[in-house]
């Protein structure tokens, strides 16, 4: 009965904001994508992205999808 919420995001040392943000809407897309063949229903998934942050260091690990139940 939850929702699962899959939010993309890239890190905004490379790449311009518009790259990013495509960049981390795929990236969540395709997380989502994966979760339907695992058998969640779509209705139930929300994607987001964030585009390019600066959240963590190294700034590698800024690029990720990340997943919540809701």
């Amino acid at each position: 009965d939850c929702k699962v919420v899959v939010t993309g995001a890239a890190d905004s040392k490379t790449g311009s904001s518009a790259y990013n943000q495509k960049l981390s809407e795929a990236r969540a897309q395709a997380v989502a994508d994966e979760l339907v063949n695992l058998g969640v229903s779509r209705d139930k998934i929300e994607v987001r992205s964030v585009g390019g942050v600066n959240e963590v260091s190294p700034y590698t690990l800024n690029r990720r999808a990340i997943v919540e139940l809701k």
